[in-house]
């Protein structure tokens, strides 16, 4: 219960020499009335860092050495501790951050949206239906066996949104397979295209959340 709701996770994948690397950073904010002291933070800190570790480990295989660092900024006992486990306490706020995407991911390495999908209209903004359809779609590609795929979906003023000017998978697969898959691949587009007003409905009932 001492760990607060509002975490951030920085992952940095490095290769040094023969070495494969993962470094997570953590940002957690703790919650004050589940912290009795320092000594209890720290203790708190230390625990959740293993927990990590241990899940990490687990995630990445014996390929990687994983080290793993929690609230990084803890000075003394100037400690990332607060009232409510949000960093808006901290300085840290926004109405909607970069982190505000439907899978709560900041990614500038890799391709991704630049819309948040906070307050938005759920019924025609683009941006927000796009990004959380274009992510399911990616996913459910993944399932077949690709081993990475990026969707782009662009929409055309007047046009309906389950109609998009174009709609195109970048998939990291081999040649074959993704000749094999085009029909279903194909379908899991359409498919999804077609629930749009499923999506609507999910946003409008809470069930899609912003990380």
């Amino acid at each position: 219960p001492e760990v607060g709701e509002d975490i951030k996770i920085m992952g940095f994948r490095r290769r040094v020499g023969d070495r494969n690397i993962i470094e997570l950073t953590i940002a957690c904010a703790f919650v004050s009335k589940h912290v009795s002291s320092l000594q209890d933070y720290i203790q708190k800190k230390e625990r959740l860092r293993e927990n990590v570790q241990r899940i990490a480990e687990r995630i990445a295989g014996s390929e990687y050495e994983l080290f793993v660092n929690v609230n990084t900024a803890d000075k003394g006992d100037n400690v990332y501790l607060t009232l409510t486990g949000l960093s808006c306490e901290m300085g840290d706020d926004g109405s909607a951050g970069r982190g505000n995407r439907g899978n709560g991911l900041i990614s500038p390495m890799r391709i991704m949206t630049m819309e948040a999908i906070a307050g938005k209209n759920p019924v025609s903004h683009i941006g927000k239906i796009y990004s959380v359809l274009a992510f399911r779609i990616a996913e459910d590609i993944c399932k077949l066996g690709a081993e990475e795929c990026n969707i782009y979906l662009q929409s055309k003023i007047g046009h309906p949104i389950n109609k998009p000017a174009a709609a195109i998978a970048d998939i990291i697969w081999d040649n074959e397979k993704i000749k094999e898959n085009r029909t279903k691949i194909e379908r899991i587009f359409q498919e999804h295209l077609d629930s749009i007003p499923e999506l609507t409905n999910e946003f409008i009932k809470g069930k899609i959340f912003t990380l």
